[in-house]
């Protein structure tokens, strides 16, 4: 099953020496994080631009439709390879925590190969906002940090998993594509029907916990590494350090993200009540708060 859903997406470029792939050596990570923000600031000038606007719309459509096709491929596949392996071990528990044969990672290179580079497909979010004239340069947006450090470190997340620094690298690529596969589908799915924008208050809460699964599936194999040197498990101390950092940041700006679009809804409830159904001079909603309403 897994070897015929891979076709659409198999190309023997993603099945050579690690190195020699598109973007495989890590020697890339550093450069490729440069090219990010320079190509941001080189989109700057056309922020908002009217002429674009129409266009973008469209592009944007069929960017988030190929999105969610891309996620549940990646998801069904990596579940079902996961699923094979974990029959093959016997059904052992002890692999979902500290695998060092890397039991549960057979056969899944070339699909955490593809979910890495399509880290770099994901610039194109931040790239659409821009172009937009959406504010996601500081201090107009809270949201900066998300979008901008997020896109510029989940490649290198991608990479370290995609070489199997760590024993469960498989959860981050197949808890993420579970919840792109959501995420996207719900941005297809409001352009089409925007009455189904009530239920992206759901989307952020999923993210949270997609963060803190991956952390609690991490623990063991980072206390392993940073005080025993990997002896139990084998994930590497500089994995370790750069899984920990990322995570616990990518959770506390998505709690911020939360926690401010929560108060964006209390502030329009407010200022709705309050002017009768206007929002009164005594009641502001600032353009961040409205920016933040607009992406529920």
């Amino acid at each position: 099953m897994a070897n015929f859903i891979e076709k659409p997406f198999f190309y023997q470029w993603g099945t050579g020496p690690l190195d020699e792939r598109p973007l495989g050596s890590g020697e890339w990570l550093p450069y490729m994080a440069i090219a990010y923000f320079v190509s941001l600031t080189a989109l700057k000038p056309l922020a908002g631009a009217s002429w674009l606007q129409k266009p973008l719309k469209y592009f944007a459509v069929v960017n988030n439709a190929f999105m969610c096709l891309y996620s549940t491929w990646a998801f069904v596949v990596i579940a079902t390879v996961l699923a094979r392996n974990w029959s093959n071990s016997g059904y052992a528990i002890t692999p979902f925590f500290c695998d060092t044969q890397r039991e549960m990672l057979k056969s899944m290179d070339y699909q955490m190969y593809i979910f890495y580079v399509s880290k770099y497909w994901e610039w194109i979010d931040t790239y659409i906002l821009v172009l937009k004239g959406k504010p996601v340069w500081p201090p107009a947006n809270s949201q900066f940090f998300l979008h901008i450090f997020h896109h510029a470190t989940t490649a290198t997340v991608g990479w370290l998993a995609w070489r199997q620094e760590l024993t469960v690298a498989w959860v981050g690529p197949l808890t993420n594509s579970f919840v792109h596969m959501l995420m996207y589908g719900y941005y297809t799915l409001v352009t089409i029907m925007p009455s189904a924008q009530k239920f992206g208050i759901y989307i952020t809460p999923v993210q949270i916990f997609q963060f803190m699964l991956c952390l609690a599936s991490f623990a063991p194999e980072a206390v392993d590494s940073v005080l025993f040197g990997g002896a139990s498990c084998g994930a590497t101390k500089r994995c370790s350090a750069w899984m920990l950092f990322a995570y616990l940041t990518y959770l506390g700006f998505f709690v911020k993200m939360f926690a401010d679009k929560k108060a964006a809804r209390r502030a329009a409830k407010k200022a709705k009540a309050e002017g009768g159904g206007k929002a009164p001079a005594t009641v502001s909603v600032t353009p961040g708060q409205k920016e933040m309403l607009k992406k529920d």
